[in-house]
């Protein structure tokens, strides 16, 4: 072994041992310099203090009952004792959020949990659940989860009003403690004024504006709802429009507008840009909504100068504007016998246009005005003849009646007499063929023109129109044959044709009997039909005693097969073929009765819906003298 020199030998120096280090996280990158640094906790925003832990537990036990609820409210049917434990439960409730309503609107997790609550309890509790708010209006309006909870308690309140002004028991208004909810509706209203000019601009103060201009405009939640579904852009600007136009003393009204217009409600012909100015609105996407209200609710001195100034001018290119037709529709409404002229004076190629592009909503309003004021009829049956091209070419009446439904005015229909294809259903006759004729089965229907629902809200309208201009629909209907008429009844649009020929008062009785023998023969391929059914109800409680017992005797070789079908079994309990076959003069007595209940009904039912539209006016009336 050779020998080392021990100079060579010299050791390295020693290293200590590094202990393992943790590797050191990247920083971020740092981002653009126009983004605002955000903190690594973000406080809660809670003006009125944060809610107790306790609390917070019991509110998610009553959220886990409420979920119990409404997961078995279809499948148990409550007793009377269970119903008041449940209204026991819920005043308990309330009474535990009692003086701490404004901690639990601020609160995210508590706020959605009370919005449920005030959906179920009654309208005596969602009073003090309002009156809780009254005060703090300006802070909740502009929490990001205050907002909700004001919108929700102002909704279940709109629904209450009806409710509390029906109660009896409801305590005088005098009362701090029970001050009606159209007091509290008021009184917020009061407390926002100051800051409405700073809420228009807020991310969520401004839906509760808009919701509470609606409340205070339309007095009806149903109108509210309509109005809340629709683009939150120009909805505050339309309640204001609306409560400026017919709210306040007649003197006062219209403020709004001519500060908006100016001279537009003066009488006078406006200046050319408030002119021009309107126009545009009418074409704008936003902007005509608000012309809509306007030519609904403006005064009649104004609407005139405005459909003589602003509309009439340039009818021909504001009716096939895709925005401004709905303008011309509303605005229609309220025209007088000479203003209907203007429209009248069109030429045909401008109506024919709108039904090639589906803006049918002029013309419909068209027809219903001239059978409002029940003059120049004759002139609009034959605007809509020119409409689907019998200007062009000679056709009978049954082919302008498919053209007018399916919106087809220059396709030859004829070779199809079928203008419905409905999907099959299970039916006591396979053999025969669905598609809109009976017999043999078919092939080849698939490209049969559809009805539409523009069509058929014109033969509706056309239809109420005064003999004998009305005839020209209902010979139209009269002349089809009997497949085409089957193939009507069960459609769930053209239907609804038929159903109007029938409710119509302007339709001669004549007309209506014609109707309802050209069916004998088909009532029971009507009747085992989901729509087609509905249809021979209605046509067969239509008829006389001797009409309806040629109706049931063509039934009687089909009672069998109509027992087993589901929906034929309904004609069936109007009918009443034992009772025909046992007994025939005690079955017409009973038809003879059934029609005079059937008149005693129409007429109070027409009662009630005369008065729906009072009802609100008369709830509020009603609250104010109490």
């Amino acid at each position: 072994m050779p020998k080392i020199d021990k100079e060579k030998r010299q050791r390295g120096k020693k290293h200590k041992k590094q202990k393992h280090e943790e590797p050191t996280p990247e920083e971020p990158l740092a981002g653009p310099s126009w983004i605002a640094p955000q903190p690594a906790v973000q406080e809660l925003d809670q003006p009125f203090g944060a809610v107790d832990p306790d609390l917070k537990a019991y509110l998610r036990s009553v959220d886990l009952k409420l979920n119990e609820w409404r997961d078995t409210a279809w499948d148990v049917q409550l007793t009377e004792d269970e119903l008041q434990g449940e209204k026991l439960f819920l005043d308990a409730t309330v009474s535990e959020l009692k003086e701490k309503e404004l901690a639990l609107a601020t609160d995210p997790e508590c706020s959605k949990i009370i919005e449920r609550i005030s959906h179920v309890v009654d309208h005596g509790a969602r009073r003090g659940l309002l009156r809780a708010l009254s005060g703090s209006y300006p802070t909740l309006v502009k929490h990001r989860f205050g907002s909700h909870v004001c919108q929700t308690f102002l909704k279940v309140a709109a629904e209450s009003l009806h409710d509390e002004a029906m109660d009896d028991d409801t305590s005088k208004p005098g009362s701090e403690s029970d001050t009606s909810i159209e007091r509290l509706l008021v009184s917020a209203a009061k407390e926002l004024l100051p800051v409405c000019p700073s809420m228009l601009s807020d991310l969520f103060a401004a839906h509760v504006l808009s919701d509470l201009l609606l409340i205070l405009s339309a007095r009806s939640w149903a109108e509210i709802e309509a109005l809340r579904e629709q683009a939150s852009e120009w909805r505050t600007s339309k309640a204001l429009l609306k409560i400026d136009l017919t709210l306040g003393k007649t003197k006062t009204r219209g403020r709004l507008l001519e500060l908006l217009l100016p001279g537009l409600t003066s009488g006078k012909e406006p200046p050319p840009q408030v002119i021009a100015m309107f126009g545009s609105m009418a074409r704008d996407k936003v902007a005509s909504h608000a012309v809509e209200t306007i030519v609904a609710h403006v005064s009649d001195s104004a609407f005139r100068v405005i459909w003589g100034n602003c509309l009439a001018p340039t009818l021909a290119d504001l009716l096939n504007d895709p925005l401004a037709n709905f303008s011309i529709a509303t605005a229609t409404s309220r025209l007088n016998e000479s203003e209907l002229l203007d429209l009248l004076k069109l030429p045909s190629e401008t109506w024919a246009a709108t039904v090639v592009k589906g803006r049918t909503g002029p013309l419909k309003a068209l027809i219903d005005r001239t059978a409002t004021l029940g003059a120049l009829e004759a002139a609009v049956i034959q605007i809509v003849s020119k409409a689907f091209g019998a200007e062009k070419e000679p056709i009978d009446r049954a082919m302008l009646v498919k053209r007018i439904l399916t919106l087809r005015p220059d396709e030859a229909t004829e070779a199809d007499s079928h203008i419905v294809d409905p999907d099959s259903q299970p039916s006591m006759y396979p053999n025969r063929f669905r598609a809109g004729g009976y017999g043999p089965k078919r092939s080849g229907r698939s490209n049969a023109p559809e009805p539409t629902v523009q069509g058929a809200l014109i033969l509706q309208s056309m239809l109420r129109l005064s003999d004998p201009h009305n005839t020209v629909i209902c010979e139209g209907i009269d002349s089809m044959d009997v497949e085409a008429r089957v193939s009507l009844s069960r459609s769930p649009i053209a239907s609804r044709v038929l159903d109007a020929m029938i409710d119509s008062p302007a339709v001669p009785a004549k007309a209506k009997r014609k109707l309802i023998s050209s069916f004998i023969g088909q009532y029971h391929i009507l009747a085992d039909d989901k729509l087609g059914s509905r249809v021979a109800e209605n046509l067969y409680k239509a008829g006389d005693p001797f009409l309806r017992e040629k109706v049931a005797r063509s039934l009687f070789e089909h009672e069998q097969s109509l027992r087993q079908s589901i929906y034929g079994r309904f004609l069936l309990n109007h009918v009443n073929i034992p009772l025909l076959k046992r007994s025939p003069e005690e079955w017409k007595r009973a038809q003879a009765k059934s029609i005079q209940e059937s008149a005693s009904a129409a007429s109070s039912t027409s009662g009630k819906r005369k008065r729906n539209g009072e009802e609100v006016e008369e709830v509020f009336q009603a609250s104010k003298k109490r």
